[in-house]
């Protein structure tokens, strides 16, 4: 028994250290429709490269690259193994806060025992574990995030905000010094959001085409 603890604390250690290895207990839903172990793509991967980089990223994506998955894993390992680590994620309408939400609840129901940290569960939209981490999700629209201080936040599909500067604006007062700031988007014409992209102003600007996805291409047979 005391052996079989040990070996537990052991793959515990090794998961809060070594984020390719906790992957390997996370499970998605792929595109057909099956729960699978969730192994980052080539597009994913290098956006976990330019994130360790520079913590403050702006993507700019085609759509059904998985970005919202990649995204939810790393903060969720972040929240999962640090204690007193506060995450918000903020969502452009309800039905993406539900979206996102289900991501992360999918991940912590599917974790072995031994990885499933207590946590308060009376929230609809927000996991709060025994060690302090908590991670919230809601819409820009929402006033759930006042009051609070962040240490990592996740800026989804910012391109179609309605208030998208006085959002940024409100969404930068609740971060601490040396804060996470993850910006992911697709384009929603020559708006505010492409502005920020634009600008100078800190964001390591990352464009992810549809192409980095191996499923949207095909091979072209040779005609003699």
């Amino acid at each position: 028994m005391a052996r079989q603890s040990k070996k537990l604390l052991t793959e515990v250690e090794k998961c809060k250290k070594d984020f390719d290895h906790f992957c390997n207990y996370l499970k998605i839903i792929d595109k057909q429709g099956n729960l699978v172990t969730y192994k980052p793509n080539t597009a994913q991967r290098k956006f976990y490269k330019r994130l360790e980089k520079n913590p403050w990223l702006f993507t700019l994506k085609a759509r059904q690259l998985g970005m919202s998955t990649a995204i939810a894993a790393r903060l969720f390992w972040k929240v999962l193994f640090t204690p007193n680590f506060k995450c918000a994620v903020i969502a452009h309408t309800h039905p993406a806060v539900k979206n996102i939400f289900e991501i992360y609840r999918r991940f912590y129901h599917n974790l072995p025992k031994f990885l499933q940290f207590k946590y308060d569960a009376s929230s609809t939209n927000e996991l709060k574990f025994f060690h302090g981490g908590s991670l919230k999700v809601s819409s820009a629209s929402s006033s759930h995030f006042r009051g609070s201080t962040f240490h990592a936040i996740h800026v989804s599909e910012l391109c179609f905000y309605t208030n998208l500067k006085e959002s940024i604006a409100a969404i930068f007062q609740t971060l601490t010094d040396n804060a996470e700031i993850i910006i992911e988007t697709t384009a929603n014409g020559l708006n505010q959001g492409y502005q920020l992209w634009m600008e100078d102003n800190g964001f390591d600007k990352f464009f992810i085409p549809w192409f980095r996805n191996k499923n949207y291409r095909t091979t072209i047979p040779l005609v003699n």
